[in-house]
């Protein structure tokens, strides 16, 4: 993140006529939660930060149970969905996804992903958590999430929120009742899922293009 950060900022006047000292960042999901990590470990921080139903890092004593769509996944099945391309674009929903489920499914997850067990090295693992990280310097940021998330569950907006007001932080949380993990990318014309977007540009004009 940081790599392409850079680029950005040295690229960006450049080749897309952009303010380098106006960039926010914006991620869903997995996004989300690099998109809160982004909020402190870049420098120079982003103007904004938006997490649509993003990790804040928040650890759950079991990732979640194993999904019953696709029944029991195999060690070998999983990883066959790797290969050896480095993908920059994937197709929805992507393959890979068959991975994510299987660490899910034998609870091992935070540690595949992390290479580390986050409960056996919680200092290790604190340095990788936006919301142990959250200081009065932290960027202006926008939390969109839905009450009924099983991947991630909507906690994770709400402490981040509690921790950015307890460091005075400008924020903006959105819950959205009865909706789920990708709510935008399943419905995306859905009228509170747009009325949720606009708030977002809004938030964004406020603090980004008129800061």
């Amino acid at each position: 993140v940081q790599d392409a950060y850079d680029w950005i900022r040295k690229i960006g006047p450049r080749a897309f006529r952009i303010d380098p000292d106006r960039v926010a960042v914006m991620g869903h999901s997995a996004g989300g939660r690099l998109a809160m990590l982004a909020g402190f470990r870049l420098d120079p921080s982003p103007k904004a930060v938006v997490s649509v139903y993003g990790q804040s890092g928040i650890l759950p004593r079991k990732c979640r149970s194993p999904s019953n769509d696709t029944g029991t996944i195999t060690c070998e099945e999983a990883y066959k969905t790797i290969g050896n391309s480095i993908v920059s674009e994937a197709p929805f929903p992507t393959p890979r996804e068959k991975l994510a489920a299987y660490c899910n499914q034998e609870d091992i997850y935070y540690k595949t992903v992390l290479g580390f067990d986050p409960w056996k090295c919680p200092v290790r693992y604190n340095t990788l958590s936006a919301i142990k990280n959250v200081s009065s310097d932290y960027p202006p940021t926008f939390l969109l999430h839905g009450d009924k998330d099983s991947d991630t569950p909507h906690r994770n907006s709400l402490e981040m929120a509690t921790k950015l007001k307890e460091n005075g932080v400008k924020r903006r949380l959105i819950i959205l009742e009865g909706y789920g993990h990708n709510f935008d990318v399943d419905h995306p014309e859905d009228e509170v899922v747009q009325e949720a977007y606009d708030a977002m540009l809004k938030f964004l004009h406020r603090h980004v293009a008129n800061p």
